[in-house]
């Protein structure tokens, strides 16, 4: 083939991309609209809640050495630095969502713009008429650098108004937002379906968010081995760096072109990695509505406690240097609960919040796989059997919520395992579950929550989405964005207490229970009411 020829063949591969970059932004403009507000808000609301808490001198210097010096801290949020200034502990209280939320949206943009769209079956309309092989891709990368993009301004001009280095700080979060969007477009062209991109996906930013949090609890000199360290390197407030933004911005568009490649070696509407032939009839499991919840939801429940039961086990084996930590600070102690609590104590606080968290999260994605069974159809299959709507509806709750609690309860005897292990106290094992045992009402409600929003309709089912999302920034920002209590109680963790610091308050976890039932019974009722969605 000619110069020419291959010119002209990789032009009409691309043909068509900006018609279809258009259809998504008329499309889906409001999801696209607002993912880019939340993250500006977010940080424009931190910047400035930072920027009241702290500000003095003696206040940041007494933040560092307290907030700045837990391994437990420096774990979920990376390492600081500069945090004698408003724009390092800004960046600090950011950290968590930096290193994993804002990549697993931009992962879920970058699925939903591409995969998402071919298993609704537009594409396939699109592809047979003049649309490029490559023009979904292309697309949809112009689409996510335009959001992204914004979703960077709008933080760079938060930043902006109260520290200096902003700037910076948000280019570095622009390339490692887009680096991720591209894990995401190749996780689309590897997995079977648009449900096994997202696990691809979301596997690959929760890995290495652990990868991270592991070298960065034990102060490990490996901060180059991931993205994040990356990004960390470029120390906007303290000593600033913008080499390492090449770095984001090349392995951005290094993993673009493997997605293209990729595509080129896969069929529309499947995968690199086949879907699986199931037995030609299923077995007794499967004959039940309980059984074919569970195995829709396997994948989802294996992949939500491989992930649990490793933070759980990790937040565990750094309590020996939380030790130390504390020990030496006697400040830390009293910043973070009880002048007299126990430093594993204080781990196992922190995780017993963050492991059920997780079991909600497993519930909110859960919730949207029962929501895509009603939508494409296959429940109205089920139900015109002999399968009530009462029986489907009390199979898949029992489903999720065993799958939430039993994820809650195994990820936090892990942790205990890990305390002991660091520790040398065997009973922290038995700790453990006792304290997974505190959460689980609270646990239970927010999957009430999330059935009770899917029960009334299948649209709502991204509601446990926002529970979860609610249920995170209360636990980690809410005393550093200085929330009213009512937006606080919104949070049935925060009714738990803070054990084993203190004792679970056992009348909230009672009314927690049968606030709970209540929730559920009225599902039951909401969805044999309505019609299913089609």
């Amino acid at each position: 083939m000619s110069a020419l020829a291959a010119a002209r063949s990789s032009e009409w591969q691309m043909t068509g991309w900006g018609r279809l970059a258009r259809l998504h932004l008329r499309t889906f403009r409001r999801r696209l609209i607002l993912w880019p507000l939340l993250i500006g808000v977010l940080v424009l609301t931190t910047a400035q809640a930072v920027a009241g808490l702290y500000d003095t001198p003696a206040k940041r210097a007494a933040y560092a050495a307290t907030a700045g010096a837990s391994a437990a801290a420096q774990a979920f949020n990376g390492r600081g630095h500069a945090l004698d200034t408003a724009g390092g502990i800004t960046a600090y209280e950011l950290g968590f969502y930096v290193l994993l939320v804002f990549p697993a949206i931009a992962v879920h943009l970058a699925i939903h713009l591409t995969r998402s769209q071919e298993a609704a079956g537009r594409l396939d309309l699109l592809a047979a008429g003049r649309l490029g092989r490559r023009a979904p891709l292309l697309a949809a990368a112009v689409v996510l650098l335009g959001v992204l993009g914004v979703a960077a301004a709008i933080s760079g001009a938060a930043l902006a108004g109260f520290v200096g280095g902003g700037w910076l700080y948000a280019a570095g979060l622009l390339g490692l937002l887009l680096l991720f969007a591209a894990v995401g477009l190749i996780s689309a062209q590897i997995a079977a379906d648009s449900y096994g991109a997202h696990s691809w996906g979301l596997g690959i930013v929760g890995g290495l968010y652990l990868v991270r949090a592991i070298i960065d609890g034990l102060d490990l000199p490996l901060t180059w081995v991931t993205p994040f360290g990356w990004f960390d390197a470029l120390r906007p407030f303290d000593t600033p760096d913008p080499a390492p933004l090449l770095a984001l911005f090349a392995g951005a568009l290094v993993l673009g072109v493997v997605a293209i490649a990729l595509r080129e070696r896969r069929d529309l509407g499947s995968g690199l990695v086949a879907a699986r032939p199931g037995p030609r009839s299923g077995g007794a499991l499967l004959r039940s509505p309980a059984g074919l919840v569970a195995r829709l939801l396997r994948g989802a429940w294996i992949g939500w406690l491989f992930a649990a039961v490793l933070w759980g086990f990790t937040i565990g084996m750094i309590a020996d240097q939380m030790r130390d930590l504390v020990e030496s600070n006697p400040a830390m102690q009293e910043m973070l609960g009880s002048k007299n609590a126990a430093p594993e104590d204080l781990m196992l606080s922190v995780g017993g919040f963050f492991l059920a968290a997780l079991g909600i999260g497993f519930a909110a994605q859960a919730a949207t796989r029962l929501a895509g069974e009603e939508t494409s159809g296959r429940l109205a299959g089920v139900l015109a059997t002999r399968v009530s709507r009462r029986r489907w509806w009390l199979s898949g709750g029992l489903v999720v919520g065993l799958g939430a609690v039993s994820i809650l309860l195994i990820s936090a005897g892990a942790m205990g395992l890990g305390v002991a292990m660091a520790t040398g106290r065997s009973s922290a094992i038995a700790e453990g579950f006792v304290l997974g045992g505190d959460f689980v009402t609270a646990v239970l409600l927010s999957v009430a929550i999330a059935l009770l929003a899917l029960s009334a309709d299948a649209r709502f089912a991204a509601f446990g989405w926002v529970l979860f999302g609610v249920v995170t920034t209360i636990q980690f920002l809410g005393e550093t964005l200085n929330l009213p209590e009512w937006v606080i109680n919104l949070s049935p963790l925060h009714h738990v207490g803070q054990p084993p610091i203190d004792p679970a308050n056992t009348m909230a976890l009672v009314v927690l229970g049968v606030t709970a039932l209540a929730l559920a019974v009225g599902s039951v009722v909401l969805f044999r009411r309505r019609d299913l969605a089609h």
